[in-house]
């Protein structure tokens, strides 16, 4: 596949994971936003504001499971990023 083919099959698997969650297939979602995340960290010439995106979204997700400590881990990720891309 080449760069561009592999950038929308990790958009459409981020739409995927999302809609796991809402069809309440919870675990398989958080699975699949994980394997997104490590794809897009991964990528050479990451794109921040979607690495950002996903982990806002796991974020949520962590949230609604209870599991807030891990939720506000990555919330303190996310703001340092944030903070680096105002510059």
């Amino acid at each position: 596949t080449t760069a561009h083919d592999q950038r929308r099959l990790t958009y459409a698997s981020f739409e995927l994971g999302k809609a796991q969650v809402l069809s309440g297939d919870v675990e398989e979602g958080l699975s699949t936003l994980e394997r997104v995340l490590d794809i897009a960290a991964d990528a050479e010439g990451k794109d921040f504001e979607f690495i950002v995106a996903i982990e806002r979204r796991i974020a949520e997700i962590l949230h609604t499971q209870g599991k807030s400590e891990e939720a506000a881990e990555i919330e303190r990720r996310i703001a340092a990023v944030a903070h680096i891309l105002e510059d």
